[in-house]
């Protein structure tokens, strides 16, 4: 369709075709350009097309270079559970995942809930968050972590994303990919379902030990309950439970 507006010269006979801005001023720089080296053959189809395919080949490029290969290690059921201590009654850290659009960095991280501001990196959108739910069984979650479930979405969005000044701080940009990316990413662990069973999670000492302690001795010294408390907590841990307050509770029974 023509562009509003557009009036061809008198009596020319030229098709009315709308160029957009940008095109219009590639496919002038190319006439230049052609005109400058006076190749023989060389018509501005194929300054089109070698420029086409020039710019493939440095996205190709760049999305190599920047490649995301996000793994972690192996883990029991309840590995990513950590206690918050700021929380009462208690609770488990905010679970975090975590990616550097600078340099492609990837990891898991834990949050104080009583921690209501975030890194400066964070803020300026140099480094993305995805909230992890706190019933998520780790072993299954890093099985699938490590076959590269999500390596494709973190590079579009390392690829996508750039820096700028805004007049106080260096900034991150992404471009509309790169946003979509980080949205399919939290899609997906919003939809991922493995769950560790409802008997495991956070546990305080107390309820867990309602029926008793073994091993347990009102006589014994603070290094015999802190050894008994590591045990305990690790035999739990085999159970998918993370246990709160362990030791706290052991001296509990044995000063009441």
């Amino acid at each position: 369709m023509p562009r509003k507006g557009y009036v061809p010269p008198e009596g020319s006979k030229q098709a009315l075709i709308y160029i957009p801005g940008t095109l219009h001023a590639a496919a002038t720089e190319a006439v230049r350009r052609i005109k400058r080296t006076k190749a023989p053959g060389y018509s501005l189809q194929q300054f089109i097309l070698d420029s086409m395919s020039d710019r493939l080949s440095k996205e190709g490029s760049a999305m190599s270079e920047k490649q995301v290969t996000f793994r972690v290690d192996s883990m029991v059921p309840a590995g990513l559970i950590q206690v918050d201590g700021s929380a009462n009654p208690v609770a488990a850290m905010a679970i975090l995942l975590c990616l550097d659009t600078r340099d492609g960095s990837a990891w898991i991280t834990h949050r104080n809930q009583c921690e209501n501001g975030v890194p400066s990196t964070v803020y300026h959108g140099l480094v993305l968050e995805w909230s992890i739910a706190v019933t998520t069984d780790a072993q299954r979650f890093a099985a699938d972590i490590n076959t590269g479930e999500l390596d494709a979405l973190l590079t579009r969005i390392v690829v996508g994303a750039s820096t700028r000044w805004n007049g106080n701080n260096t900034v991150g940009v992404l471009s509309d990919d790169a946003r979509g990316a980080g949205e399919a990413v939290e899609q997906w662990l919003n939809d991922w379902d493995g769950t560790m069973p409802e008997s495991g999670g956070l546990w305080e000492a107390g309820d867990w030990f309602q029926d008793g302690v073994e091993g347990f001795r009102a006589d014994m010294t603070d290094e015999e309950l802190a050894a008994l408390a590591d045990s305990l907590d690790r035999e739990a841990l085999a159970d998918n439970v993370v246990l709160a307050d362990t030791l706290q509770h052991l001296r509990h029974l044995r000063d009441r």
